[in-house]
């Protein structure tokens, strides 16, 4: 039964281990949780979670040094 479980789940990881609810995951307020991403964290979700952080404010028009100088901006504040 267990094997099959996890077979099942790399089979549908993709669909349910994206960008949001890797966020999600990294900022949930269970103190469980938080205890394992404390521990489990790993760079490609540190990642995720920089690409979120300037995916969403930014307007998929801007370009250039603007967008750049707007990347600094949300990283520092």
């Amino acid at each position: 039964m267990t094997s099959q479980v996890f077979v099942n789940w790399r089979k549908r990881r993709p669909k349910f281990y994206h960008g949001y609810a890797c966020v999600g995951h990294l900022l949930s307020p269970n103190p469980t949780i938080q205890n394992a991403v404390k521990t489990m964290t790993m760079q490609e979700d540190l990642e995720v979670c920089e690409y979120l952080i300037f995916k969403l404010p930014i307007p998929p028009n801007m370009v250039g040094k603007e967008k750049t100088e707007l990347k600094a901006q949300l990283v520092k504040d």
